[in-house]
């Protein structure tokens, strides 16, 4: 079942995440249930934003300065990669940034970890 994102929720990533950068993009590498995602330096900017607890809203109106955007392509294209990071378990979704944990970021140096 697909949850909708809304720019009113907070977003966090999961602590069960580890993150490695590679030559050419980023791997994000879920330990629960063995979900590797790759993803690019946006994709990466976005994870690092949500390693704290953020508002849906302000992390696309960072990214849209950021970039040089307008808002709507960054809303579109941040919440796709949410929705993703969302159904593969990577990060939380709450109507009530409160109810959010902040967690410490983990990453990885080899694969054997």
């Amino acid at each position: 079942m697909k949850v909708e994102i809304k720019l009113s929720q907070a977003v966090q990533s999961k602590p069960h995440i580890l993150s490695r950068k590679e030559k050419n993009c980023y791997l994000l590498v879920n330990r629960k249930n063995g979900t590797v995602l790759v993803v690019n330096d946006l994709g990466i900017e976005i994870w690092n934003q949500i390693s704290r607890k953020i508002m849906v809203k302000d992390l696309v109106e960072n990214l849209a300065k950021k970039y040089n955007v307008e808002f709507e392509l960054s809303r579109t294209e941040t919440i796709k990669l949410l929705e993703e990071l969302l159904q593969n378990d990577f990060l939380s979704l709450a109507s009530d940034p409160d109810t959010l944990m902040i967690y410490p970021r983990k990453k990885f140096s080899n694969y054997s970890n």
